[in-house]
């Protein structure tokens, strides 16, 4: 993975002083997904640069942008030394990749990187995503779920549907069902169980009302938490007085 930034408008215009010519390039793959070195940040960063130069009063320079789909295969290269006769300098706006591909390409041109580039490793990548509060909450979450969706069920199967059936006539709503077709041979019967959707649906209601009742609570504990803030923040206010 390819993390990436301009770099500033007054570095850039350093590098680029000697050079009368300034092609500023920019890479339509890799940058233009980093937002650092499109086609919108090329045209961008040459307005940025003659407006800079138009309220200093040095406007010594000449700009010309363009774009390539990748400053790093040679493929795409070929169309660049067309241009590279009319400019004195290169701004590339490529990876570190792009930057050295174009100086072996063009070994008489300058060559001046205009973004900062760096190259996260996999394992690093993994770890900054896994260590994310909301990555580690979502882990929390579902592990605490899964528990909880068991003894919901327990609580469905063992505790609420027992009585329910005592009540029913000792029915058991675990085996309740319709049979469509009657079991042929080696065939199984075709049924429709809704003894065990009546189960399940039981399983989803409690478990919605858990989790409202949760939601309510800290709710409330972040409403307490506040309005104990903007007391204390009112307080101290009135003793500032």
């Amino acid at each position: 993975m390819i993390v990436a930034e301009q770099k500033s408008l007054e570095e850039i215009r350093r590098m680029i002083a000697p050079y009368p010519r300034i092609l500023i390039l920019g890479c339509g793959t890799c940058m233009t997904v980093c937002n650092a070195g499109g086609e919108s940040e090329v045209s961008f960063l040459h307005h940025s640069l003659r407006l800079a130069e138009a309220r200093s009063g040095d406007g010594i320079h000449t700009f010309t942008e363009h774009t390539i789909k990748r400053q790093c295969d040679p493929e795409f290269l070929e169309a660049l030394t067309e241009k590279a006769t009319d400019v004195d300098v290169i701004l590339s706006l490529g990876c570190g990749i792009g930057v050295q591909a174009i100086a072996e390409r063009l070994e008489d041109m300058p060559v001046l990187p205009g973004v900062n580039t760096s190259f996260m490793g996999m394992i690093k990548e993994f770890k900054e995503f896994a260590v994310r509060g909301n990555v580690m909450d979502m882990a929390v979450g579902i592990i605490v779920g899964a528990a909880f969706g068991k003894i919901v069920s327990s609580f469905v199967g063992d505790v609420i549907m027992p009585p329910i059936g005592v009540l029913v006539g000792g029915i058991d709503f675990s085996n309740l069902a319709i049979t469509v077709k009657e079991a042929a041979g080696e065939i199984p019967a075709v049924v429709i169980g809704y003894g065990k959707f009546i189960q399940t649906v039981l399983d989803f209601l409690i478990i919605a009302f858990a989790i409202f009742i949760v939601i309510k609570g800290m709710n409330s504990l972040k409403k307490k938490a506040v309005n104990c803030e903007s007391g204390l923040q009112v307080e101290s206010a009135y003793m500032e007085a």
